[in-house]
C-alpha cells in the first residue's frame, strides 16, 4: 500500500462451526495499516471496535508462515510484521484472520456498495414513513458521495441508514 488514500474493505467474520462468513461492517485502512471502522452490524460494534484498536496498538503483528527451508516441519514458525513492511496490506489480513477469524474483503469499489444502497433502498420501504424518509434522505447522500469517489463516506452514511433499519 503506497497510496495517501486509505482503503475500504468489508470485514467478514469466519464462523468455522457453520462454514459461513458473516458481513460485520467495513473498515479503511491507511498505507501505514492503521484502521477505522466505518460501519457496522449494530451488534458488532463494540466486537469490531476493540479488534480494530487492538490491532492498531500493536507496532509489530506476529503471523504464522510456512517453515523455512531445512528447519523441522512441524514446529511453529513466525514472522514478526512491522509497519513498514513492503507487504503490509497482506500480513495485516494473515494476522486479522489468523488472530480474529476476520476476513478483509475487497468490496469498498462502487459497484458492490450500489447494490447494497439498493438493497437498503428496498428494505426502508417496509419502515415507517417517518424512518423511510430518513432513510432515504442517507441512502441519497451515500449514492452522491460514491459517484464522487468518497466512498468512505459512503460506507458511513450506509451504516447510518442501516443502523435506523435496525440492521
Amino acid at each position: 500500500m503506497t497510496s495517501a488514500e486509505p482503503t475500504v474493505f468489508r470485514v467478514q467474520h469466519v464462523d468455522h462451526e457453520h462454514d459461513v462468513r458473516v458481513e460485520i461492517g467495513t473498515v479503511s485502512v491507511d498505507a501505514r495499516g492503521a484502521m477505522t471502522v466505518l460501519t457496522t452490524q449494530p451488534k458488532m460494534a463494540h466486537y469490531l471496535g476493540d479488534i480494530v484498536a487492538r490491532v492498531n496498538a500493536r507496532p509489530v503483528w506476529n503471523i504464522k508462515v510456512p517453515p523455512p527451508p531445512g528447519a523441522r516441519p512441524f514446529g511453529v514458525h513466525l514472522l514478526a510484521v512491522q509497519r513498514t513492511s513492503p507487504r503490509l496490506l497482506e500480513r495485516l489480513r494473515q494476522y486479522l484472520e489468523q488472530q480474529h477469524d476476520l476476513l478483509l474483503v475487497e468490496g469498498g469499489e462502487t459497484a458492490p456498495l450500489k447494490d447494497r444502497l439498493r438493497a437498503a433502498a428496498v428494505a426502508a420501504k417496509a419502515a415507517s414513513p417517518a424512518t423511510a424518509a430518513a432513510i432515504g434522505e442517507r441512502l441519497r447522500k451515500a449514492l452522491e458521495a460514491c459517484n464522487a469517489g468518497d466512498l468512505a463516506g459512503a460506507e458511513r452514511l450506509l451504516g447510518e441508514a442501516q443502523h435506523l433499519l435496525g440492521n
